[in-house]
């Protein structure tokens, strides 16, 4: 029981450090009509939903797990934690909510990348640079072919489908509509980028040992 209170503890507190500062970033960009009030229980809200479900999964995992492996052996371990992980993910994560949704999107992509990476070697393939960029190219055509395809969008992610729907659809269909005060933090970054680029080049240069004749 000390080790599922641990993990459940590292959970909650792992869990409110990864969402509390995107949730944040979230709200200031795409909250900026609500009031202040609104964002800051928007904020708090995700960040406590996320830290308390992934505690909660941490601690349920890991006494289902050592209780199993208690019971069935330790030869049984992999089925054992399959087990627990099916029984702790239908229970804390089986809600179709947003930020649940988002963490099974998650996954699954490390689970595919994973998998993929595992039978190219199995089949002596190295992946490297050029394996990578095919793999980057076969996702990016994919996800094209499916927003292309109207009749895909029932079956897109939402916040996905928005992101694309802003950035792809033409500007007079209502849909894009790029606000000038976007346009202006955009240039701002760029310029700050460069400005940050072009000093940091300069002050290597200048830092660099100079060779006695």
């Amino acid at each position: 029981m000390a080790s599922a209170g641990h993990a459940g503890l590292a959970g909650a507190v792992y869990g409110a450090k990864i969402r509390g500062p995107h949730a944040l970033v979230m709200a200031l960009v795409f909250g900026r009509n609500k009031p202040f009030r609104q964002l800051v229980r928007d904020v708090l809200s995700a960040t406590v939903t996320h830290s308390r479900q992934l505690g909660a999964y941490a601690a349920l995992y890991t006494a289902m797990r050592a209780a199993l492996v208690r019971a069935l052996g330790e030869k049984r371990a992999t089925l054992c934690a399959f087990a627990a992980g099916v029984s702790g993910g239908a229970v804390v994560w089986g809600d179709d909510t947003a930020i649940n949704a988002q963490l099974n999107l998650y996954l699954l992509s490390r689970i595919v990348s994973g998998l993929v990476r595992s039978g190219l070697n199995q089949l002596g393939v190295r992946g490297g640079a050029r394996g990578f960029r095919l793999w980057s190219a076969a996702m990016w055509g994919a996800i094209m072919v499916m927003y292309e395809s109207r009749s895909l969008h029932p079956h897109m992610q939402a916040s996905l489908l928005s992101s694309m729907r802003y950035i792809y659809s033409p500007p007079h269909d209502g849909v894009r509509r790029v606000e000038r005060r976007d346009m202006a933090w955009t240039a701002a970054a760029w310029l700050a980028f460069a400005a940050l680029t072009r000093a940091g080049a300069q002050g290597g240069r200048l830092s660099a040992p100079r060779t006695s004749n």
